[in-house]
């Protein structure tokens, strides 16, 4: 069965990319905002394709290497490796021993460094005004003690593993 139009909806879809600005000479992050509509039926696919075989394969191919980056980031037989840099720049492969941080704990544990950095380590919007360098590196030196001081407590980093 397939789905309806009227069962699909919409969806915004943003593009964004840091770049290097000129005018402020610093790095910014610029986004564009745009919209999906899905389509119902392969017959509507094709025919927003135009008929383009060689762009409906690579679309295909494009969803079909996604869904197998995906499908390869979840399978629990194949070992996670350490991408480590030799001496000359290039990037080796090595096992991973550590311990991986579920997507869950890792976002509640970026939330406890941002709630401590505010509380302990003074971490606020401004901390250095004028100085958009000086205050994103006080702003990464807060954000680190806090991280430090949690993770230096044994009860915190078991917590984090189960």
């Amino acid at each position: 069965m397939t789905p309806q139009a009227s069962e699909q909806a919409n969806k915004e879809i943003e593009v964004t990319k840091s770049v290097f600005d000129l005018d402020s000479k610093s790095d910014v992050t610029v986004r564009k905002v745009g919209d999906f509509t899905p389509v119902s039926t392969m017959e509507e696919f094709v025919s927003r394709m135009s008929n383009n075989a060689t762009a409906i394969l690579q679309i295909v191919n494009d969803g079909l290497e996604a869904y197998t980056l995906s499908q390869l980031a979840s399978d629990e037989k194949v070992a996670w490796q350490l991408v480590e840099e030799d001496d000359n720049g290039n990037e080796t492969l090595a096992p991973f021993t550590g311990t991986l941080l579920s997507a869950e704990k890792s976002k509640s544990l970026n939330a406890t460094v941002m709630q401590f950095a505010k509380l302990l380590f003074g971490y606020a919007k401004q901390m250095v005004p004028g100085d958009v360098e000086a205050n994103r590196k006080a702003k990464a030196g807060a954000k680190s003690q806090a991280l430090a001081m949690i993770l230096s407590n044994p009860a915190a980093i078991e917590n984090l593993k189960k």
